[in-house]
């Protein structure tokens, strides 16, 4: 195996975190969101240490106003090859997390984590109640309103893990493709400040029918309300 499948191979779960990508509160007051994968920065050192030994990488910072870059170099001979990515700085230990994230980006220039942007956008598991294990979080509501929830994250398929590797049972049943769309549309409607019940009124006379609630929607019917906010904003 060559230094680029070795730096490509997939990770353990245990190295993997998940971050919440946007979230809401469907008009039922429960909570969901979609969540993303990254390596964590631990692992991909350890990748880098594997692939190239110790003193056969480095890496590099550039601080910049609100953003950070990072470059890793590699030893390949006599010679150093260094790849970049940059990041914003983030909210909380704005200079830490940019570096941070800004080292995981350039890190998939090298390839590693990359085949998680092969992953679909997943909806983690959320609950109003406390649980073992469990992140806490918040979402706004159409009104505005925040509400406090826990969530989990899904499982990662099979081919996203090392052969050797512990098939991973589910946490929940997947949302379906309609209900994953409803929550698109929601955090569209939410994230513009909106009112839904007043754009499902609208669109209900688009259609020639009462609409009252997402609920009335058919996949076909959201995926063509999406298509016209998305109009309406550009």
């Amino acid at each position: 195996m060559n230094k680029a499948e070795q730096l490509k191979r997939p990770f353990p779960a245990k190295d993997i975190e998940w971050r919440i990508q946007r979230s809401g509160v469907t008009d039922k007051g429960k909570p969901w969101a979609v969540v993303l994968a990254y390596v964590t920065n631990r692992a991909i050192q350890n990748r880098l240490d594997e692939v190239f030994g110790i003193e056969g990488w480095q890496n590099a910072f550039r601080d910049h106003e609100k953003a950070v870059e990072c470059g890793i170099g590699a030893k390949f001979g006599d010679e150093w090859i260094w790849k970049w990515d940059a990041a914003e700085e983030t909210q909380v230990e704005a200079v830490k997390g940019g570096r941070s994230a800004a080292m995981k980006r350039a890190g998939v220039q090298w390839g590693i984590g990359r085949y998680l942007y092969d992953l679909e956008a997943n909806f983690a598991e959320c609950s109003l109640n406390d649980a073992d294990g469990w992140q806490r979080a918040s979402a706004k509501d159409k009104q505005g309103k925040f509400t406090s929830f826990y969530w989990r994250p899904p499982t990662l398929p099979d081919w996203a893990l090392p052969d050797n590797e512990p098939k991973q049972t589910g946490n929940a049943e997947q949302p379906t493709v309609l209900e994953r769309l409803k929550a698109d549309l929601n955090a569209m409607v939410s994230e513009k400040g909106k009112d839904l019940s007043q754009i499902l009124e609208w669109f209900g006379g688009q259609v020639n029918r009462n609409i009252q609630s997402m609920d009335d929607l058919a996949e076909m019917e959201v995926r063509r309300l999406i298509s016209a906010l998305q109009k309406k904003a550009a």
